[in-house]
């Protein structure tokens, strides 16, 4: 997706380049935000100012579906999209938390609202917490919970060592394979216990500026290995029994000077993809090197 004007999709199979502009039958606003896959194989399109689109890409074709709304919802500048099982959840600027059932194309608000002034809650990414609730993060603010019981969302502070609270000023979040919330924040990685709050471990890049750990995004490429796409220092690599560090190819080169906004791993290959201010760039796991993608460069 493009801030620009346009979406591109690649073809891995002939390595051609398609690109959708907005139009009147098709791409319905020209920032694109978000995206995620259903189990049909159906790509939903989430913009900043346009709302949810749906892609049919077996038949290379836009949807309309007829969205059901049970209540009053503002999904019109979508953060993050993810689809878990027959629910794509949509988070949106002031707009909390929707659900939208696959099945009948229902859409539920989960009324996910500010803790102080009580409005739609702005929401840039989110990990849904089994039946209990939701983590939320927006990065102006303090890491979040949404109880389902209760409905209310709270304010989290992690635990240090020594008993005092912190600050968790979020980008993005995961969860490691022993269930514990990694928290990319302006301060490097966080882990904390989901359950009792206390931090467990930190990492950082060693450094004095600020950008090494201003973290942005992350991608997870193995069981342990996670990356982290930083404000002007590149991407980084952590491995949860080891340290972090910055990447750099079997040249040596990395990204430095770079902001890193997303990263998303091929399956099949295991090249990782990186989306920055500078373009569209791709570490080849075969080869080791970083490369610059030709996507959206004159002639494409």
């Amino acid at each position: 997706g493009t801030y620009g004007g346009k979406l591109a999709y690649q073809s891995f199979e002939d390595d051609d380049v398609t690109v959708l502009n907005p139009s009147v039958d098709g791409l319905n606003h020209p920032i694109v935000s978000a995206f995620a896959e259903d189990a049909q194989g159906r790509l939903w399109i989430g913009s900043e100012g346009g709302g949810l689109l749906c892609r049919d890409l077996e038949h290379n074709c836009f949807v309309d579906f007829q969205i059901k709304q049970s209540q009053q919802s503002d999904i019109s500048r979508i953060k993050r999209l993810k689809c878990i099982g027959n629910t794509l959840y949509i988070a949106s600027f002031r707009g909390g938390i929707c659900c939208l059932d696959l099945n009948n194309y229902t859409l539920r608000n989960l009324n996910i609202l500010d803790p102080d002034d009580h409005s739609p809650l702005s929401v840039y990414d989110f990990e849904v917490d089994g039946n209990d609730g939701i983590w939320l993060s927006n990065p102006d603010t303090d890491l979040m919970y949404w109880k389902r019981s209760t409905g209310k969302v709270e304010r989290v502070y992690g635990l240090e060592p020594d008993g005092s609270e912190a600050r968790l000023r979020t980008e993005a979040i995961s969860k490691s394979p022993d269930g514990m919330l990694v928290l990319a924040t302006h301060v490097g990685v966080v882990v904390v216990d989901p359950v009792s709050r206390e931090i467990i471990r930190r990492f950082r890049i060693e450094g004095n500026d600020i950008r090494l750990n201003n973290l942005t995004c992350f991608c997870r490429t193995g069981l342990s290995e996670i990356w982290f796409g930083t404000k002007g220092a590149g991407v980084a690599r952590l491995s949860l029994d080891g340290g972090m560090e910055l990447v750099r190819d079997s040249e040596g080169r990395g990204l430095d000077g770079i902001c890193v906004f997303g990263i998303l791993r091929d399956n099949v290959s295991g090249d990782v993809w990186m989306s920055t201010d500078s373009g569209l760039y791709v570490y080849r796991k075969e080869s080791g090197l970083v490369e610059k993608s030709n996507i959206g460069s004159k002639g494409e």
